[in-house]
């Protein structure tokens, strides 16, 4: 996926209202339809400092879930948005593929 599609612009937040949620141990993904370029996929990944309070575990979980977005192949014409949750920290890189890889697979 070309880098140009990992991030939302924050002008399509406020459509995440409606939309799909898929809960998993890693955290949750929401799924809502591109309705600006419905031949793309987009994808996101939001972590709070509830979740992890130093910038830099932020930063480790968003560039973590990023590689497995990047080598997986969804469906064009949704907005992914996950949330993660603080145990993608210490999840070993296999497990958190697995995982990440249902969670995805779900919305199929």
């Amino acid at each position: 996926m070309p880098k140009e599609g990992v991030r939302v612009p924050h002008a399509l937040f406020p459509h995440f209202r409606s939309g799909k949620r898929l809960k998993s141990e890693i955290g949750v993904l929401q799924i809502t339809p591109h309705t600006q370029q419905p031949n793309r996929a987009r994808f996101t990944v939001v972590v709070p400092r509830k979740v992890a309070p130093s910038a830099v575990d932020r930063n480790r979980i968003k560039r973590r879930i990023r590689g497995l977005f990047t080598t997986q192949t969804v469906p064009p014409g949704f907005i992914y948005i996950f949330y993660p949750t603080v145990r993608v920290l210490s999840l070993p890189h296999r497990s958190l593929k697995t995982a990440f890889v249902q969670l995805v697979t779900q919305n199929s």
